[in-house]
């Protein structure tokens, strides 16, 4: 695929999606680790972010997410990656997803992020679609759950950076850095990738 890294994130509790993810047939790295320490704070940021998002106590399964997530923009970081590819473990891609990522990407404009899923049934209003376009500009709040997005390697370091600790689940947060560091945000239509915890194939960690 046209990206220099694959990243694909796993919960440890969560076995049963490994079977899964064995079958895919690209290669990725599995990111399995857990945070040592409570990772994240109690004190909200001083900024209006634009989402339902009131501040409660995280699970740790979401405290536990954001950490993985983290752990790549600084992977990304340090080993200069142009961009990369994350990936939760409840991923369900298609059958020819490679080839229909390539070309997707081939066709999107200057990006920092790209969320090619359909996390939480989110899609370009039927409205807004325009024939042969795939990528479209989101203005923020642009996150899309986080079981499947691009970034690239000035993105990451920049989350790298100024993401070193959390108040809300990974997605709610992003929203946040979008904003403040003006991150130029696509979603491509239609999706490439189901997020299997809210079909019903798995279980859910978070909900």
């Amino acid at each position: 695929m046209l990206v220099d890294k694959v990243y694909m994130l796993h919960y440890i509790p969560l076995m049963e999606r490994l079977e899964s993810i064995k079958k895919l047939k690209f290669k990725y790295d599995i990111i399995c680790d857990e945070p040592v320490e409570q990772y994240h704070t109690n004190d909200i940021y001083n900024w209006e972010i634009k989402t339902e998002a009131p501040f409660r106590d995280l699970r740790q399964s979401e405290i536990s997410l954001a950490y993985k997530h983290i752990l790549v923009y600084k992977d990304i970081f340090l080993n200069r990656y142009k961009n990369a590819l994350v990936l939760e473990d409840d991923v369900i891609v298609l059958d020819d997803f490679e080839e229909q990522f390539d070309n997707n990407l081939k066709k999107t404009p200057e990006w920092d992020m790209i969320f090619i899923g359909s996390g939480c049934n989110l899609s370009i209003s039927q409205d807004d679609l325009i024939d042969n376009q795939i990528a479209y500009r989101k203005s923020n709040p642009a996150s899309k759950c986080t079981d499947s997005y691009c970034i690239s390697g000035q993105a990451a370091s920049k989350l790298a950076t100024n993401l070193v600790r959390h108040s809300l689940p990974i997605d709610f947060e992003l929203n946040y850095w979008i904003e403040k560091l003006d991150f130029k945000v696509y979603w491509w239509e239609p999706p490439l990738v189901k997020q299997g915890s809210q079909i019903g194939i798995y279980k859910s960690a978070i909900q």
